[in-house]
């Protein structure tokens, strides 16, 4: 029995002699098994170089496909690196700005203390003003007081005077 390819293996098809006469002429099978395993064997040279071509385009858009990748993921990572740059000088700014704002609102709320201070020891002055200014008019009150009974005595006392030279 011969050894044959299936005809279905490389999508072409050969004729094959199916009657399992032996009597048929050999020399007509051998001559026309020998042309079609020719013409088989340029099928499948040519095929192979198609693949081989198809094969060879492949690699190189392939090869193409992965520059293309490495240089978007290249530039990926370069927007990747910016954005966390970005990020983290935002972050950097933000803790400044926080550090500015303790710092100023530390810095008024000392200045409001100091003149809460500054207010209350005012107070407290104009209210011992006030008190000084309330004794220093009482003072006066009684010492006009006190000039007006010896003002009323010295009348008297010039009134009982002047009777006594008409006397």
């Amino acid at each position: 029995m011969q050894k044959q390819l299936n005809p279905d293996l490389f999508g072409t098809s050969l004729p094959l002699n199916k009657s399992h006469n032996p009597q048929s002429s050999s020399q007509n099978v051998v001559g026309h098994e020998r042309g079609a395993s020719l013409d088989h064997i340029l099928n499948l040279d040519q095929k192979v170089a198609d693949l081989r071509l198809q094969l060879s385009e492949l690699k190189s858009t392939l090869t193409d496909f992965i520059a293309h990748s490495k240089m978007t993921q290249t530039s990926y990572q370069k927007q990747f690196e910016n954005f966390a740059n970005a990020i983290k000088a935002l972050q950097s700014n933000d803790v400044t700005l926080q550090e500015s704002m303790q710092k100023t609102l530390s810095h008024q709320h000392h200045k409001s203390s100091e003149i809460q201070a500054i207010e209350s020891k005012m107070k407290e002055q104009l209210d011992r003003h006030q008190m000084v200014l309330r004794s220093y008019d009482l003072k006066l009150n009684q010492l006009q007081e006190h000039l007006n009974n010896k003002e009323e005595i010295l009348i008297a006392y010039q009134t009982q005077l002047q009777r006594l030279k008409r006397a």
